[in-house]
């Protein structure tokens, strides 16, 4: 444990107004060797132990006593961070402020929350499942809406499609042209040709017994120009003997 607190604070908070237990959190100006952009030097503070119900809201609004903060980084699983494998599944949190004098009057607090007030009300427990289920229900208008959109957008794409495949001229006849669907696309024999050999291409060697099937035909394909060979070669032969009677 005290290896642990080395370097840090304690600072105790509370999750409730009503709360009489007190949990601990503890504290330190993040210093590394490559800082970043999102946790800049001299205006982040390292919080761990942090209780699982604390949100990047709950959290701004706790820590905001010392002055504004700026935003706030909210890790569950932050492996990154030797610190946080010591405390027991609790977040990781960096608190960044404006002004780097707010971080200095963040160091010398001794306590803040409550992270649940009547005002920014936590929900735990029971409550809670319900309230994520709920939210994980899907909105039949929303959805109706949105699919009412695609499908419009589909008879809209459509109907366009349908007006550049024909022209009627001045006469009232209606002249074919050579698009297609889309446009740009002609729809001439050599473009159907390679589009029937591409659909042959992909199919080809598709399962086990068509590549089984190839490698017979091929091995007997080659045994036959072994034996038409052969022949040939013998034919030859015999038409340069020479007979002298």
């Amino acid at each position: 444990m005290t290896d642990l607190m080395e370097g840090f604070k304690v600072l105790r908070c509370t999750f409730s107004e009503e709360s009489t237990a007190q949990h601990q959190l503890f504290v330190k100006e993040h210093s590394v060797r490559n800082q970043t952009a999102d946790k800049p030097a001299g205006k982040t503070l390292f919080v761990i132990n942090v209780p699982p119900y604390a949100t990047k809201k709950s959290l701004k609004r706790v820590f905001s006593v010392a002055g504004p903060v700026k935003y706030v980084n909210l890790y569950d699983d932050a492996k990154h961070t030797r610190e946080e494998s010591k405390t027991l599944g609790y977040k990781v949190a960096y608190i960044v402020y404006e002004k780097s004098s707010d971080l200095k009057k963040a160091l010398k607090l001794d306590c803040v929350g409550p992270f649940s007030t009547s005002e920014h009300p936590i929900v735990l427990g029971l409550p809670k499942w319900i309230q994520e289920y709920n939210n994980s229900v899907v909105d039949r208008k929303k959805l109706s809406h949105y699919c009412t959109q695609i499908i419009n957008k589909y008879d809209n794409d459509r109907e366009k499609a349908e007006k550049n495949q024909s022209v009627t001229d001045d006469e009232g006849w209606t002249v074919v042209t050579n698009k297609g669907r889309h446009s740009g696309v002609a729809r001439t024999e050599t473009n159907k040709n390679k589009l029937s050999e591409k659909k042959m291409k992909g199919l080809k060697n598709f399962y086990t017994f068509q590549i089984r099937e190839n490698k017979k035909n091929e091995i007997v394909a080659l045994r036959k120009k072994y034996d038409e060979d052969k022949k040939r070669i013998e034919t030859i032969k015999k038409a340069r003997r020479f007979k002298p009677y």
